[in-house]
């Protein structure tokens, strides 16, 4: 299962309050996408201060079609200033893998699929985190509400390699890559079960307009002991020393 979200009727997932996953750069957010919709902006990972629009630490999502492509994007704002990293090209009704690695206030770039990239050196500051949404922009009012899927969405305190994203890209969970500096984890199902928990830092999405479930991206998961059922809760810590790769 994967959170399934219906644009029309403004569906969307949201954690607030204190001590978000990170604060300032470097950082990297990652998740696997579907849409059936190329007409608009659509938001699948969003990370910025409640109390404003134009304050966004970081977000990636897919974007209306320019020219023919279907680019997706990474992009910081504050205030008048954006910096967007933006590549092409998304199919429609077709599971992709975005990510956003945020390595300094002048420094994004975003990949799609673990190949295409592209990049963005406009200066932007951090400040005032205080929220995390998926399936739509947050702030004082939502926006860019998507019209499809989202699965395995997560948050490093860490700029992730090319070679740690394209890994990502190839199927590996979040919990297999660079798990010393993974700092949030919503898989939205699959191995984990139809949850909205956060496996890291214990930040549970709030679900707003009754979003559904649909088909998980399958993806290769880090072994776990028998006694844990597949969809029974996780600590926000697992114990590393006891994994052993597995595809499920």
């Amino acid at each position: 299962m994967s959170r399934s979200f219906d644009d029309s009727q403004r569906e969307y997932l949201q954690w607030t309050g204190a001590g978000p996953p990170v604060a300032d750069y470097p950082f990297t957010l990652a998740c696997w996408g579907k849409t059936d919709f190329s007409g608009g902006d659509q938001c699948l990972v969003w990370l910025g201060a409640m109390n404003s629009n134009v304050n966004i630490l970081g977000y990636i999502g897919f974007t209306v079609a320019v020219g023919g492509n279907n680019p997706v994007e990474a992009t910081s704002m504050y205030g008048v200033t954006t910096g967007r990293a933006s590549a092409n090209d998304y199919s429609l009704n077709t599971w992709h893998h975005v990510c956003g690695v945020f390595s300094a206030a002048d420094s994004r770039k975003v990949i799609l699929d673990g190949s295409t990239s592209g990049t963005d050196a406009t200066s932007v500051p951090a400040d005032n985190v205080g929220g995390v949404a998926i399936g739509a922009t947050s702030g004082l009012s939502h926006a860019a509400y998507t019209s499809g899927a989202v699965a395995e969405a997560a948050v490093w305190d860490a700029a992730l390699s090319d070679a740690e994203v394209a890994a990502l890209a190839a199927g590996y969970s979040p919990l297999l890559i660079r798990p010393q500096n993974l700092v949030a984890y919503w898989p939205l199902g699959g191995l984990f079960g139809p949850r909205d928990h956060d496996l890291i830092g214990g930040r549970d999405l709030i679900a707003y307009n009754t979003p559904s479930w649909t088909d998980h991206r399958p993806l290769i998961y880090p072994g776990r002991p028998r006694a844990v059922a597949p969809a029974s809760p996780v600590g926000s810590r697992i114990p590393w020393h006891l994994f052993q790769g597995r595809a499920a």
